[in-house]
């Protein structure tokens, strides 16, 4: 039953991945809000960077915990397609 479990999250939080819409209530529709991380300007490359450095603990301040719990899941591709998204905000 854990492995059931482990595997229907990991498959939801891999298609959530591919989506900003959970992203949304922290950064904003268009990654303008500053009160957490403003992520508007962000070359994919700074992106991945980040998103990367939350998976392994390497990177972030005091939201680190959060974030490492968001990405913890993400496959290369998820984070190169979200990096993809978020790098169009203008």
């Amino acid at each position: 039953m854990k492995k059931i479990t482990l595997g229907i999250l990991f498959v939801a939080t891999s298609l959530l991945a591919t989506s900003y819409k959970p992203c949304i209530a922290c950064h904003g529709k268009n990654g303008e809000k500053e009160m957490f991380a403003k992520l508007k300007g962000l070359s994919k490359a700074d992106v991945v960077m980040k998103l990367k450095g939350y998976q392994n603990g390497t990177y972030g301040g005091k939201m680190k915990g959060i974030m490492k719990m968001q990405v913890a899941y993400f496959a290369d591709t998820d984070i190169q397609k979200l990096a993809l998204i978020i790098s169009k905000f203008k």
